[in-house]
């Protein structure tokens, strides 16, 4: 692909490009679709004790999570579930958007760019020097990120494409250090490589201290192999980001040539205020 969408005004037919693109990236063929969903509808079913949406939307997501192989979309589906059940702490404050808008989208410390790269995939932000560990706590950060995922995932496109992130590691010290647990970084790393349906096809991390390279080392043992050899560190000059995604579509403060302006989320709060209803309901199905 070498166009750049704005994901916020989509349209939500595929277009044909798009079709060719799942046969490239996922293996998708539209004929045999309908077989592979029967067969991860039938594996569902014979899972003890989960209960899942009886959406034929929700069972392509995890399809697609698994390069349409219904095995490995199931084992998706265990995790994604899992880590909500044995870790549910994570994941309340889902259901309270607005007391999160009001601590942490304030400090726009995350973002999900309204513009899709040259790949057409979804481009997250995540600036933990931003966190103040004392307003506003690890749970609640990780609840956010996830929340964003869970917006963008709902797009065909993205189930397809996938996402990358920039991580700006301005002002992330030792205050944001120790407020992370090895079992927050663990679970932080299991979010994105196994139990989540959303591909995070490659990082960037821009103005890493030292203290930010030694929480990589902590997480690199709990990264796959894809996702720890798709991360790319820019030192000095960011402007290196415009190598793998367009200057037009990166906010100025984060590498742009200054067309998008200061990075803001409040196209983001506004999509996910419409996904209220969502998040209520999701919190019933799972593993009883």
């Amino acid at each position: 692909m070498d166009w750049v969408d704005d994901a916020t005004i989509e349209s939500e037919e595929l277009e044909p490009i798009w079709m060719e693109r799942a046969l490239e990236v996922l293996g998708e063929n539209s004929e045999k679709r309908e077989e592979l969903m029967k067969e991860l509808k039938g594996l569902v079913k014979n899972e003890e004790d989960l209960k899942v949406p009886e959406s034929e939307k929700f069972y392509l997501k995890f399809l697609r999570s698994g390069l349409m192989s219904p095995s490995a979309g199931l084992e998706v589906m265990r995790n994604y579930f899992m880590l909500k059940k044995n870790q549910a702490r994570y994941f309340q404050s889902s259901t309270d958007l607005e007391r999160l808008v009001s601590t942490v989208f304030e400090q726009k410390i995350h973002c999900m760019l309204p513009h899709r790269d040259q790949q057409g995939r979804r481009i997250y932000v995540f600036r933990p020097g931003r966190w103040d560990p004392e307003k506003i706590p690890f749970l609640d950060l990780f609840c956010v990120g996830y929340m964003l995922c869970e917006m963008v995932i709902k797009e065909e496109r993205t189930q397809i494409a996938g996402c990358v992130s920039i991580t700006d590691a301005t002002g992330f010290g030792f205050k944001q250090m120790r407020a992370i647990g090895l079992e927050d970084g663990k679970n932080l790393a299991s979010f994105f490589n196994i139990s989540f349906p959303l591909w995070l096809r490659q990082s960037h991390v821009l103005h890493a201290p030292r203290v930010f390279n030694m929480l990589f080392s902590m997480l690199r043992p709990f990264l796959s192999d894809s996702v720890r050899d798709n991360v790319v560190f820019h030192s000095g000059d960011v402007s290196t980001i415009r190598n793998y995604i367009s200057g037009d579509i990166l906010p100025s403060d984060l590498g742009g040539n200054g067309k998008m302006g200061p990075m803001d989320n409040q196209h983001n709060v506004k999509e996910l205020r419409k996904m209220d209803s969502f998040f209520q309901d999701i919190k019933q199905f799972g593993y009883l």
